[in-house]
């Protein structure tokens, strides 16, 4: 899926992905590295908003058994600009 969304990412512009570019991924002890790698950033309400509000998500679609759900904090329902993330919950499914 990350081959089909970089591209994306790439294009929606500066805000999105901090501007980063994203190069094909190898298999060298950099990239296995990077994996694990927690960049140093601030802790804010409004990320702390964000993680609640998909959470909350998450846990509607699992009581609720849906399979899958489109995520997007609250706070941005309205705004176009911020995309959606559809995560499939393998626990939800029903058989």
């Amino acid at each position: 899926m990350v081959h089909i969304v970089r591209p994306v990412w790439e294009t929606v512009g500066e805000a999105n992905q901090m501007g980063r570019k994203f190069p094909p991924l190898t298999y060298s002890q950099q990239d296995a590295d990077g994996l694990i790698l927690v960049e140093a950033s601030a802790t804010t309400i409004r990320g702390a908003r964000n993680l609640l509000s998909v959470a909350l998500q998450y846990g509607n679609a699992f009581f609720t058994g849906n399979a899958g759900c489109a995520l997007k904090p609250a706070d941005y329902f309205g705004n176009d600009d911020i995309l959606y993330l559809m995560e499939d919950m393998a626990t939800a499914k029903s058989g």
